[in-house]
C-alpha cells in the first residue's frame, strides 16, 4: 500500500535538510524541486482522519508538525540562498498555486498545506521573507512579493505585508510592479476588505498615460480576481465597465476577458456581461474585438450560463456571424455552438439545414449534431404543448441529411479500400446520432431502417467478395510481409486480424512470428496468441465444409506451413467428410476449451514483477469459462440428435457470405422464423403429442442457434494487445479495532467493522478526464471458507491459481452499478450493507463503500459487514470496484489483488 504524504512527512523533512546542507553543486536545487512536487501532492490530500492515522501508525498532528518544519526550512533557504535557490523556491509555490486553481479545486474551500489552520508558525515564515524584501535588490523584492502572493491563504491578514504590496504597486521598476500586482490579485481573491484600496489604485494606474503598457495590462488582469463576495465583485465589475470607453484596444481586449471571468462568479453579473459582449459583436467593431467577445460568450455558455439572457437581437447577431463567409471558421463554429445552447425558436432551423448540407467537414458535422438536438427538443416541446408531433417532417429531413453525410464520408473510402481513423469516428458518431433519434421517436424506426438498408445494399453491390476470397487475400498479404521480414508490420496485421475476427490469418501470422522471437517473454506471448487464434479459427469451418476443403487445398498450393491447415488436411484424411452430417459439437467445444486453457497457461508462464498480462489472463479466463458453459449447454440440449435439413442448407451458404454482419442477420432471421413456426405449430393443436414435439423442436432450434452463433467470428478487443499493465485497483483492509488493526478477527455474533484503502494502479497520466470518485462492493458467504489465516492480502494477483467465480462476479458488478446509479440520484447513502440468497441458496452478505480519490489514485473509507451469523472459521472477503470520471462515465476496474480473510474465533474462557 502506498503511503500518504502525512506518513512520509518526517522522511521528506530529513531529505530536504540533507539536500540544503549538501556542498555538492546542484544538490540543493534538486532537493527543492523534489519537495515541490511532494508539496503539490500533499496539498491535494485531505486532512487525515483518525482511521487513516491508525492505518499508517501515525500520531495525530505529527504530519502538521513536519509540514511546518519543511516550510521553515524553505523560508530559511530563501533568506540565505542565492538567486537560483530563491527562484526555485518561488517556482515550487507557484506550481502549488496553479494546482490550487485548477478545475478540480474550483468552488472548494482551500484546506491544503498552506491554509491558515495548518500553518502554525506563519509569523516566522513571513518575517524571514520580509527580510529579503527589505535588504535585497529589485529582483529579490519581486521574488519576495511573488512568494507573498502564493502564501496569501495565511499572509492576507498581515498589515505589514499589505503595505509592502500597495507601496510596490507604484514602483518605477517594471518587475517589482508586476510582482506586486500578482500578489495584490492573490490577496483580493481571499480578502474583501483589501479590494477597495487596490481598486482605487488600479483605476489610476490603468488610465494613466504615463504608466507603461505592460504594467497597465497586468493591472487590467487583476480585475478578474476581485470576487470573494458578490458586493465586492459587483463594485469591481462596475468600475471595470466604466473604464472600457477610455482604454486602448489592447486594454479593452484584456478587460473583456477579465470582466467575463469576474462575472462568471455571479449569475446577476453574467446577465449584464452577456449584453455587453453582444454589443461588441456588431459589425462596427474591430474583428479582434468581435473574436474576443465571441470567445468570452463561448466561455460563459459552455460552462452552463444563463441561456434566457440572450435576446432576439442577440440571436440575430450570432446568426449573422454564422452566415458571414468572410469570417474565420473558428468564429463561425463558436457562434454555432452558442446558438445551440440559446436558440428557442424554429425560424433559424432552415439555416442549420443549409450548413449541414455544406461540404466543410468541421462545420457541417457540428451543424448536423446541433440540428438533430434542436429537432428533438422542439419536437418534445410540441408534443407537450399540443399532444402531437408537429416536427415529423423536420426529423425526417434530419435523418436524410445524416444518411447523406455518411455516404459522403464513405464513398471515397471505397475507392481507396482503406478507412482512416477520423472517417471511422465520424461515421460512428453519425450512426449514434441516428440511434438517438430513433430512441426519442420510435415511430421513425421504419424510415431509418429503410434508409440504412438501402445504404448497406449499396455497400454490398460496390464491394461484393466471398469470405474465402477475402481470407485468401489477407493470408497472401500477411505472407508478403513475413517474406520481406517486416515483422513489426506483420505483428500489427495479425493483431488487427484478431480484432476483426479473421482468426485464420491471425493464427498464420502469430505462428510464423513465434519462431522468430528472440526473448523468452516475446516467444511465450506469441505462442499464447497462436494457441488462442488456432482455437478460435476452428469455429469458422467446423464442421468441415467446402470452405475447409478450399482453405486446405489453397494452403498446399501456396506452401503455407501452418499447423492449422495441416490439422484440416489430417482431419479430412481421416474421413471427416463422411461425418459432415453428424458433427460432434461437444468434442469440438472440448478441444477449444483445452486450447484456450493451454493459451492461458502459456501466458502465465511469463514471470514478471509488475503483473503484466493481467488483463489478458483475466480475459482468457472469462472466455474459457464461457466455452465450458457452452459445452455443458450443448450436452444437455442433446448432442446425438441429427440436425434438420434446413440447418445444413444455411450452413452450406457460407461461401456466399460477404461479411460477418450478413451472417449475424442470417442467424437473427433463422431464430425469428423458427420461433414463429413453433408458435404456429403449438397454436394449431394443443394435444400432448404435438406439444411434446414442439418442445423437442424448440430444443433443436436452440441448439442450432447456438451452433450458428458460435461460428460468428469472435472479435477480441483492441485493449487485449496492450501488454502494459492495465488499469486496475488494489484494496487494503484493516480492522477498525485500533487495538489490532492488522488482525481481522471477531467473536461469533458480532459485525465486522473495516477501514479500507483503495488504490488505482497503472492510471495513465495523460487521461483527457479526471477520476474523482470510486466505489467498492465487498461480499462474503459461509461457502467462502478459506484455509488461510486472517490478515491482509498484499500483492497477490486475483486470478492467479483461482477458478473464476463468474456468477458472483457478474452479479456483484450489476449490484455495484445499481448502487452507483442510486447514489448519483441521491436515492441511497454511499455506504450500506445487506443480505441476499445466491443461486445455491447460500446467504451472501454485502457492504458498499465510497472513496473520494486523492489525485485520482487512492482513497479511504470504511465498511460494516454483517457476519453475525457466521460460525467459527476463516472466510474470504471478495470485492469488486469501479470509478466515475469527471464526465460521468462508469469504469469497471479489474481487481489486482484478492480480498482478505477474516476469522470468527471461539470465545476464550475467562
Amino acid at each position: 500500500m502506498e503511503r500518504i504524504s502525512a506518513a512520509s512527512a518526517m522522511e521528506w523533512s530529513i531529505e530536504l535538510e540533507k539536500a540544503l546542507r549538501s556542498k555538492k553543486p546542484g544538490q540543493a536545487i534538486e532537493g527543492i524541486q523534489r519537495i515541490g512536487k511532494r508539496i503539490q501532492e500533499w496539498s491535494k490530500e485531505p486532512k487525515p482522519t483518525v482511521a487513516v492515522y491508525n492505518m499508517f501508525g501515525l500520531v495525530p498532528g505529527e504530519d502538521r508538525l513536519f509540514a511546518n518544519t519543511i516550510l521553515l526550512r524553505l523560508a530559511d533557504a530563501f533568506r540565505f540562498g542565492d538567486r537560483e535557490t530563491r527562484v526555485s523556491i518561488v517556482k515550487v509555490f507557484l506550481l502549488e498555486l496553479k494546482s490550487r486553481d485548477n478545475k478540480k479545486m474550483k468552488g472548494r474551500l482551500y484546506r491544503g498545506i498552506l491554509s491558515k489552520e495548518r500553518v502554525q508558525n506563519h509569523v516566522e515564515l513571513l518575517k524571514r521573507v520580509k527580510l529579503v524584501f527589505d535588504t535585497g535588490d529589485v529582483e529579490s523584492k519581486a521574488l519576495a512579493l511573488a512568494l507573498f502572493g502564493c502564501w496569501a491563504p495565511f499572509a492576507r491578514d498581515s498589515a505589514h505585508i499589505r503595505y509592502l504590496i500597495l507601496s510596490s504597486m507604484i514602483s518605477s521598476d517594471v518587475l517589482q510592479a508586476q510582482a506586486s500586482l500578482f500578489a495584490a490579485g492573490c490577496f483580493c481573491e481571499l480578502a474583501g476588505d483589501f479590494v477597495p484600496v487596490v481598486l482605487e489604485m488600479l483605476v489610476n494606474m490603468v488610465t494613466s498615460s504615463e504608466t507603461l503598457l505592460t504594467i497597465r495590462l497586468a493591472g487590467t488582469r487583476v480585475f478578474a480576481k476581485m470576487g470573494p463576495s458578490y458586493s465586492v465583485a459587483s463594485r469591481a465589475y462596475k468600475t471595470g465597465l466604466n473604464l472600457l470607453d477610455s482604454l486602448e484596444e489592447d486594454l479593452v481586449v484584456t478587460m473583456l476577458v477579465s470582466l467575463t471571468k469576474l462575472a462568471s462568479k455571479s449569475t446577476l453579473l453574467l446577465l449584464e456581461q452577456v449584453d455587453l459582449l453582444l454589443l461588441f459583436l456588431s459589425q462596427e467593431k474591430d474583428l479582434r474585438l468581435q473574436a474576443t467577445a465571441l470567445r468570452c460568450l463561448h466561455f460563459i455558455f459552455m460552462r452552463g450560463g444563463v441561456y434566457s439572457s440572450v435576446s432576439a437581437l442577440g440571436i440575430k447577431t450570432l446568426s449573422r456571424i454564422v452566415d458571414e463567409a468572410d469570417l474565420p471558421l473558428s468564429m463561425q463554429c463558436d457562434a454555432l455552438q452558442i446558438l445551440h445552447k440559446v436558440i428557442s425558436e424554429s425560424n433559424l432551423l432552415s439555416n442549420d439545414l443549409a450548413y449541414a448540407e455544406s461540404f466543410i467537414m468541421s462545420k457541417s458535422l457540428l451543424a448536423i449534431h446541433v440540428l438533430a438536438d434542436l429537432s428533438m427538443k422542439l419536437s418534445r416541446r410540441a408534443e407537450m404543448g399540443s399532444g402531437g408531433n408537429s416536427f415529423s417532417p423536420l426529423l425526417t429531413r434530419t435523418i436524410s441529411i445524416i444518411i447523406d453525410r455518411v455516404i459522403l464520408v464513405v464513398k471515397p473510402l471505397l475507392v481507396l479500400c482503406q478507412a482512416g481513423a477520423g472517417a471511422l469516428q465520424e461515421v460512428q458518431s453519425l450512426l449514434s446520432l441516428l440511434l438517438s433519434l430513433v430512441r426519442e421517436h420510435p415511430h421513425l424506426g421504419v424510415s431509418v431502417l429503410d434508409k440504412v438498408r438501402l445504404f448497406i445494399e449499396y455497400l454490398v453491390d460496390v464491394h461484393e467478395v466471398t469470405l474465402v476470397e477475402r481470407e485468401f487475400f489477407t493470408l497472401d498479404c500477411a505472407k508478403k510481409l513475413l517474406t520481406e521480414r517486416d515483422n513489426w508490420s506483420a505483428y500489427k496485421a495479425g493483431t488487427f486480424a484478431a480484432c476483426q475476427g479473421a482468426w485464420i490469418t491471425a493464427a498464420f501470422v502469430f505462428e510464423q512470428l513465434t519462431s522468430k522471437a528472440q526473448s523468452g517473454s516475446c516467444s511465450c506471448w506469441l505462442k499464447s496468441l497462436t494457441q488462442f487464434a488456432q482455437t478460435e479459427s476452428k469455429f469458422q469451418f467446423y464442421p468441415i465444409t467446402q470452405w475447409g476443403f478450399s482453405l486446405a487445398d489453397w494452403s498446399k498450393i501456396n506452401e503455407f506451413p501452418v499447423m492449422l491447415f495441416q490439422d484440416i488436411s489430417n482431419e479430412l484424411g481421416r474421413g471427416a467428410v463422411e461425418n459432415i452430417n453428424e458433427p460432434n459439437y461437444t468434442e469440438m467445444l472440448l478441444q477449444a476449451y483445452h486450447g484456450l486453457c493451454s493459451s492461458r497457461k502459456t501466458l502465465e508462464s511469463i514471470v514478471t514483477s509488475n503483473k503484466s498480462f493481467c488483463f489478458q489472463r483475466w480475459f482468457l479466463a472469462i472466455r474459457v469459462e464461457l466455452l465450458g458453459t457452452m459445452e455443458n449447454v450443448v450436452k444437455v440440449l442433446g448432442i446425438g440428435v441429427q440436425p434438420k435439413d434446413n440447418f445444413h442448407e444455411s450452413r452450406s451458404q457460407r461461401l456466399n457470405i460477404s461479411g460477418e454482419e450478413r451472417y449475424i442477420l442470417d442467424v437473427c432471421n433463422y431464430v425469428v422464423a423458427g420461433i414463429v413456426a413453433l408458435k404456429e405449430e403449438a397454436n394449431r393443436k394443443k394435444n400432448e403429442e404435438i406439444l411434446s414435439q414442439v418442445t423437442k423442436d424448440g430444443f433443436q432450434l436452440l441448439l442450432n442457434t447456438i451452433m450458428k452463433w458460435m461460428r460468428i467470428p469472435f472479435r477480441v478487443p483492441t485493449y487485449f494487445f496492450k501488454i502494459r499493465p492495465c488499469i486496475g485497483s488494489e484494496l487494503f483492509v484493516f480492522n477498525a479495532d485500533t487495538r489490532n488493526s492488522n488482525h481481522l478477527s471477531i467473536l461469533p455474533g458480532f459485525n465486522l467493522s473495516l477501514n479500507l484503502c483503495l488504490q488505482l494502479r497503472n492510471l495513465p497520466p495523460d487521461l483527457p478526464f479526471g477520476v474523482t470518485r470510486s466505489y467498492c462492493v465487498l461480499y462474503s458467504s459461509m461457502s467462502f471458507q478459506d484455509s488461510k489465516e486472517n490478515g491482509e492480502t498484499k500483492g497477490q494477483f486475483l486470478w492467479e491459481n483461482r477458478t473464476l467465480d463468474s456468477d458472483n462476479l457478474i452479479r456483484m458488478n450489476e449490484k455495484l452499478l445499481h448502487h452507483v446509479t442510486e447514489c448519483s440520484t441521491k436515492k441511497t447513502s454511499n455506504s450500506k450493507r445487506g443480505r441476499e440468497k445466491d443461486i445455491d441458496s447460500d446467504e451472501i452478505i454485502t457492504g458498499f463503500a465510497c472513496f473520494d480519490l486523492i489525485d485520482a489514485r487512492k482513497g479511504f473509507s470504511n465498511c460494516l459487514l454483517d457476519v453475525s451469523r457466521f460460525p467459527v472459521g476463516s472466510y474470504r472477503i471478495k470485492w469488486q470496484s469501479c470509478c466515475i470520471d469527471s464526465q460521468g462515465s462508469y469504469w469497471s476496474l479489474l481487481p489486482l489483488n484478492a480480498g482478505p480473510v477474516f476469522t470468527v474465533q471461539k470465545p476464550t474462557a475467562v
